[in-house]
């Protein structure tokens, strides 16, 4: 439910965007974000402390995913690649799994 202090939109919002059209992102911003807490992403904690110095990842990949060219990425193992999912590293990628 609706109360005073909560901000609804149904559509994307731009913070420090020039005429805040041909927003990117559903929040799309400019310059730096300030946050105090646990960032999620799809349910899942990013860092474990409160300033992100024990970074969390799950250990198995169910989804094909392609590290496009000029991309360094990094996974901290043991890691599992699911049947029939792929990990394509383009030429001038790396991949590191520490």
């Amino acid at each position: 439910t609706a109360n005073t202090t909560d901000i609804y939109r149904g559509s994307k919002v731009g913070i420090n965007k020039p005429n805040n059209t041909n927003l990117t992102y559903d929040l799309d911003v400019t310059g730096t974000v300030g946050m105090t807490g646990i960032l999620y992403a799809n349910g899942d904690k990013q860092w474990l402390d409160t300033y992100g110095v024990l970074k969390a990842n799950r250990n198995t990949i169910a989804q094909s995913v392609i590290i496009p060219q000029n991309t360094n990425c990094m996974t901290a193992g043991p890691i599992e690649i699911n049947n029939n999912y792929t990990i394509t590293i383009s030429d001038g990628a790396s991949w590191s799994i520490v």
